[in-house]
């Protein structure tokens, strides 16, 4: 007998989806219109190159990737994965934001839009009832603070 909620079922499908949808937005990012570097560079004053921007995605991918499987083993608790939630539907607001404020596309907003944005609003729905503030305040300021760093990252590196 299957002995699983689905809430764990619900939260295990989130941790799974993490690094996939993370793949499609680095794939649209890279190869769709003139790539995130170069939108970066000449709408925002950016000097990031191909090789910093891979490098850059190269290590967050790979502790998106620790990170949902540790949580699948159940070696850690569900706050990372809502930290990484948050950081995922942040950056699908700044897609849309930078490409109405600059009046361009910017390399991401097609996945941030489709795929970040449902992902972030469907797990607040579904995760905020059963976790403690706590939880939440955490999940919040550390997706807000590691989003930071990145963008500071990829805009003086």
């Amino acid at each position: 007998m299957d002995r699983r909620t689905p809430q764990s079922r619900f939260q295990r499908g989130i941790a799974f989806a993490l690094p996939v949808l993370y793949l499609f937005h680095l794939l649209e990012e890279r190869y769709v219109g003139t790539g995130f570097p170069n939108w970066l560079n000449t709408h925002m004053g950016a000097d990031l190159s191909l090789n910093d921007f891979i490098a850059i995605n190269a290590v967050a991918f790979s502790l998106v990737g620790i990170i949902t499987m540790l949580f699948l083993l159940k070696r850690i608790p569900l706050t990372p994965v809502l930290v990484i939630v948050t950081v995922l539907t942040i950056n699908g607001v700044i897609h849309i934001s930078t490409s109405l404020w600059t009046a361009s596309y910017s390399p991401g907003t097609i996945t941030g839009s489709l795929c970040y944005l449902p992902l972030g609003w469907v797990t607040w729905q579904k995760v905020i009832p059963g976790v403690s503030a706590g939880v939440v305040r955490l999940a919040i300021l550390g997706g807000v603070l590691i989003h930071v760093l990145v963008i500071l990252l990829a805009l003086n590196i």
